[in-house]
C-alpha cells in the first residue's frame, strides 16, 4: 500500500471510507473504543463532503469561466465593430479617438511600427531548404526580408515574402548557408532574427542569436 500522505484527494477518500469500515467491523482485534469508532466516521465523512463541495465549486467555476470568456468575446466584437467605424469616419477628431482609448486610425500603413521576427528555424533537405519564423505581432501585409550568408560572404538578399515561411528551392547537398529573417514595412525594418544555419543534406545546424 502507497503511503496514505501522498495518496490524491480521490484515493484519500476511498481510502478513509475503507478504514472507517474495516476498522468499526474489527474494533474488538483492534482495541477500539466507540468514541474512537465515530472519530474515524467523523474523518471520513467530513472529507467526503469537502471533497464534493471542492469538486462543485471548481465545476461552477469552469462553468463561469466559459461565460465569461464568451462574454468577453462578445463584447470585444462590439467594441471592435464600433472602433472600426468611429476610427474610419473622418469627422471624429483623434483627440476623441485617444479620449476613447482608441489608437488614432491612419491609412498609412508604413507608419505601424515592425517588430523582430521570432522563433527563426530551418531546415535541410536535398535540394530545398525550409525557413519559417514567428510574426511577432507584426501588422498584416508586412514584409519579411529573407538574407543568406555563404561560409566567408556577406549577408545577401535572399527573397521576400508576406508569409512566415519560405522554401529555397536549388540548393547544393552538403553546401552551409546560414539565414535570418528581418521585418519590413516602408522604410522601417526591424532587427533581424536569429541565425539559422544548415546543410542541404538534412542536418540542421545550430543558430545563433544575431542582433544588428
Amino acid at each position: 500500500m502507497a503511503d496514505y500522505n501522498k495518496l490524491s484527494d480521490a484515493q484519500l477518500s476511498d481510502w478513509l471510507a475503507n478504514l472507517a469500515v474495516t476498522a468499526a467491523a474489527n474494533s474488538g482485534t483492534l482495541g477500539l473504543t466507540p468514541p474512537q469508532i465515530a472519530q474515524l466516521n467523523t474523518a471520513n465523512t467530513a472529507f467526503a463532503a469537502s471533497l464534493t463541495n471542492k469538486i462543485a465549486k471548481a465545476n461552477d467555476a469552469m462553468v463561469a469561466t466559459m461565460g465569461k470568456n464568451d462574454q468577453r468575446a462578445s463584447s470585444l466584437l462590439t467594441v471592435r465593430t464600433l472602433a472600426n467605424q468611429w476610427q474610419a469616419n473622418p469627422n471624429v477628431p483623434d483627440s476623441l479617438i485617444q479620449q476613447l482609448g482608441l489608437n488614432v486610425h491612419t491609412n498609412d500603413h508604413s507608419e505601424r511600427p515592425v517588430y523582430q521576427p521570432t522563433d527563426f528555424v530551418a531546415l535541410g533537405c536535398d535540394q530545398v531548404n525550409s525557413l519559417k519564423w514567428e510574426k511577432n505581432g507584426n501588422f498584416p501585409n508586412t514584409v519579411y526580408m529573407i538574407e543568406l550568408q555563404l561560409p566567408g560572404g556577406e549577408w545577401e538578399i535572399l527573397d521576400s515574402t508576406m508569409k512566415a515561411k519560405y522554401e529555397h528551392e536549388g540548393t547544393t547537398a552538403g553546401e552551409q548557408v546560414s539565414y535570418r529573417v528581418y521585418a519590413q514595412r516602408g522604410t522601417k525594418k526591424s532587427l533581424p532574427s536569429n541565425v539559422a544555419t544548415v546543410f542541404s543534406s538534412g542536418m540542421p545546424g545550430e543558430g545563433e542569436l544575431m542582433v544588428a
